[in-house]
């Protein structure tokens, strides 16, 4: 169905939001007869893996710019720049705070000041799941490499180091996009971006802390031991890779529910990440020569206040929550 929507990068970005759950289970499935196989099917997976992240990521640019865009159409500031509008659009929602989101910033949040997301923010979070789509594929080439240059004994130590990096890295991507979905949770209300975030990210929480109760369970639970995989390590990495692929049709019947084609539509204004991305650049670099003085700051008494904008910037503010208000209910 997503194939007959409208051309449109919104419909590219669905598809390939689409490829996850499948690519899981066929490099699931391909590992079960052979469990030898299961570190070059776990590249794959923690490959597609990235990818997905990056694409959500993407996704949620898109929608940002697109409901920026239709929600000053028509107001003095419509022929502003796409950042300008996206920064504007967030801070009439109010300060909130932010960083102060699992799964590192849960903890300190009482201690966080609400505040306006600022472009140096939507970029900082941009790189945060950006990272992950580097990261992964640095340190699959080295565990690789390792792999056929290494003695195992090393290379059990490569692989166990490059573990923990990634999963920290996977770790802060998640962060970066619970910070863009807690920010734009108001404004993506009609997108049900809270359906597509529970579909992307739970087959990843569900691989991150198997691998740490499989093995346990082997050991301990004589009936999951098979003497035909010639070993403990490969009769863990078969159960490992046979829960991951039941897990994938249950992500697969999530992604089709979180993403479908009946969203898809023509954009009014269409902007790729790319452009997103040089005009917040361009806004934290010049706010002045871009025309932005920055989203109003919270005063004293609550109420928001920008002591460079000027009583019609004030108003329009107003009229802007007004306007976003509804979208929450």
């Amino acid at each position: 169905e997503i194939s007959a929507a409208p051309l449109s990068l919104q419909r590219l970005y669905y598809l390939r939001a689409l490829w996850f759950a499948p690519a899981f289970g066929l490099t699931s499935f391909l590992s079960l007869p052979c469990p030898r196989a299961y570190y070059l099917c776990k590249m794959v997976q923690l490959q597609f893996e990235g990818i997905n992240l990056l694409v959500f990521g993407t996704i949620m640019f898109l929608l940002m710019a697109e409901e920026s865009h239709r929600l000053y159409k028509g107001s003095d500031s419509q022929d502003d720049s796409i950042g300008k509008k996206l920064v504007s659009a967030l801070a009439a929602q109010g300060p909130k705070r932010h960083f102060g989101v699992p799964p590192f910033g849960c903890c300190v949040r009482p201690f966080l000041a609400p505040h306006n997301l600022s472009p140096r923010h939507l970029i900082l979070a941009r790189n945060f799941f950006r990272q992950y789509a580097f990261v992964i594929v640095i340190f699959a080439t080295l565990s690789a490499y390792a792999a056929i240059s290494l003695p195992i004994a090393r290379f059990n130590l490569v692989f166990k180091v490059s573990g923990y990096v990634e999963k920290f890295s996977g770790f802060l991507a998640i962060y970066g996009l619970m910070i863009l979905y807690v920010a734009t949770h108001d404004l993506l209300h009609e997108w049900r971006t809270t359906s597509k975030f529970v579909a992307i990210k739970l087959v990843v929480l569900l691989c991150t802390f198997q691998d740490m109760f499989v093995g346990q369970i082997v050991k301990r639970v004589e009936i999951a031991g098979f003497d035909c995989l010639g070993g403990e390590a490969h009769t863990e990495h078969f159960w490992s890779m046979y829960l991951t692929s039941l897990e994938s049709l249950l992500v697969a019947h999530l992604v089709s529910r979180a993403f479908p084609a009946s969203e898809i539509q023509t954009f009014e204004g269409e902007y790729h990440l790319e452009l997103v991305e040089m005009e917040l650049e361009a806004l934290q670099r010049c706010p002045s020569r871009s025309g932005f003085d920055g989203p109003p700051e919270p005063s004293e008494d609550g109420s928001e206040t920008n002591e460079s904008s000027d009583e019609a910037g004030t108003i329009e503010l107003v009229d802007m929550q007004a306007a976003v208000a509804p979208r929450a209910g």
